[in-house]
């Protein structure tokens, strides 16, 4: 984990020791003047990795977002030193489709993927993908993405919902959105 920090500052490790890897990521936040530092699938933290943070935000006075599932602080809850520190937490709500649509979608760029939230096939599209993948921004967007793929094996010009709909019976999504439609015929790439 201290490894990858200094990874990520583009610093080497001075020494092999958990001491001299902490030391060094405590000098590398101070010398590049770091103020804040975020933390993706934190969630999936251990104990000792949590205890690294502490220590170095201790040090350093560099505040620190963890980002993680709802579970993120049962997993603070129990240790008093780390959910001390946990001073503010925030629930993101589902979006909702209309900021989808109208925002996340005609800002996605993937080859083949043009959205035009004042078009109505465009819209139809998106709320097909919403409606599969939602509340998973990175589930629309891996359909998005495999759609792209499978329209440009098919030398098409932009994705349809063939695409889509090609993809998701390919993809390992959640039982909800896995079974492709009744009248959906095995596609091309299947094998």
């Amino acid at each position: 984990f201290l490894e990858l920090i200094l990874d990520v500052l583009d610093e080497k490790p001075r020494g092999r020791t958990k001491s001299h890897l902490r030391h060094s990521v405590i000098d590398a936040i101070k010398r590049h003047d770091i103020r804040l530092i975020m933390f993706d699938e934190a969630d999936q933290f251990s104990r000792s990795t949590f205890e690294e943070l502490r220590y170095i935000a201790g040090k350093t006075f560099c505040p620190m977002i963890l980002v993680g599932l709802k579970r993120i602080l049962s997993v603070i809850k129990p240790y008093e030193a780390l959910d001390s520190r946990a001073y503010l937490s925030h629930h993101f709500k589902t979006l909702e489709e209309a900021e989808v649509l109208h925002t996340v979608f005609p800002g996605l760029v993937a080859p083949l993927w043009n959205f035009d939230p004042t078009n109505e096939k465009h819209l139809a599209l998106g709320h097909h993908i919403w409606e599969r993948t939602k509340p998973s921004l990175r589930l629309a967007c891996a359909v998005i993405e495999s759609a792209s793929d499978i329209a440009a094996l098919q030398q098409a010009r932009r994705i349809a919902k063939k695409h889509v709909e090609e993809a998701m019976h390919h993809m390992r999504l959640p039982k909800r959105i896995a079974t492709p439609p009744p009248d959906m015929p095995p596609g091309p790439h299947e094998a």
